[in-house]
């Protein structure tokens, strides 16, 4: 498959046309995660943990409502977390940048990565780490997927 891609990409150069490229990847796939506002109180309450992030990357300080204990595992927390364009990422252990994911997404991301078009009814571990392959990422995600 490499050596087709550049004796393809080699005739592109020399102005030859490019026969026998295949230009379907089975494994690739594409999926869209639209987000919506949180309406529900619940919710809200779920994501507290990306809010109290958020505050403290934002302005350096923890929210006051947490307890000093609290507050130290906030700043040892941080530094596998930052913030682009308003947008919370967190970084893995493999050392990739996921976003974190807001309690009303993960539903839908759940059966998209599951059933969907994206996904191809695997066991829990293989649909939590698709999610992770996808770039998202929040706290329970291998335990959600298991569910």
């Amino acid at each position: 498959m490499q050596h087709a891609i550049a004796d393809y990409l080699s005739r592109l150069e020399s102005g030859e046309e490019g026969t026998g490229v295949k230009d379907d990847f089975p494994d690739a796939q594409l999926f869209r995660v639209e987000t919506v506002q949180s309406q529900d109180m619940n919710e809200d309450m779920e994501d507290s943990w990306i809010t109290e992030m958020t505050i403290f990357l934002t302005t350096g300080l923890p929210p006051q409502q947490l307890s000093t204990d609290e507050r130290k595992r906030l700043a040892v927390r941080s530094r596998n977390f930052c913030l682009l364009n308003n947008t919370l990422y967190h970084k893995g252990a493999d050392g990739i940048w996921r976003r974190a994911v807001r309690q009303f997404e993960k539903s839908v991301i759940l059966r998209e990565s599951h059933c969907g078009i994206a996904g191809g009814h695997y066991a829990g571990e293989a649909t939590g780490r698709k999610i992770w392959n996808s770039g998202l990422w929040w706290p329970t995600v291998m335990k959600e997927a298991m569910d």
